[in-house]
């Protein structure tokens, strides 16, 4: 979630993709055990995998926050420049020359 979040955040136009970010410092700022908690409480029958779950629905900001980062980086490089000076489409620049670069720090 976070990793999609963060690409979108990048790839929308800066008003946009600033407001997502804002959004998303929101959700940073709350305390998550207190997030966490407050939601097990509405579970009828809490059980280790909603508290599994609850925990990873919730760790997703900080990683929305360094894909938005690396997207922005990648876009800066040349050779994104090239390609588009080539002729491609957005989804393209997307699937083959920025999401590659994100694999291995998002992992």
């Amino acid at each position: 979630v976070g990793a999609v979040v963060g690409a979108m955040a990048a790839a929308l136009p800066r008003r946009l993709g600033d407001a997502l970010v804002a959004a998303t410092d929101v959700a940073r700022a709350v305390p998550r055990t207190a997030v966490v908690l407050a939601a097990l409480l509405l579970v009828p029958h809490p059980s280790a995998p909603a508290l599994a779950l609850l925990l990873g629905l919730t760790a997703w900001p900080p990683l929305a926050r360094l894909a938005c980062a690396l997207v922005r980086d990648v876009q800066a490089r040349p050779f994104v420049d090239a390609a588009v000076a080539m002729g491609a489409s957005p989804w393209r620049l997307a699937t083959r020359h920025v999401a590659p670069h994100l694999a291995a720090p998002l992992a």
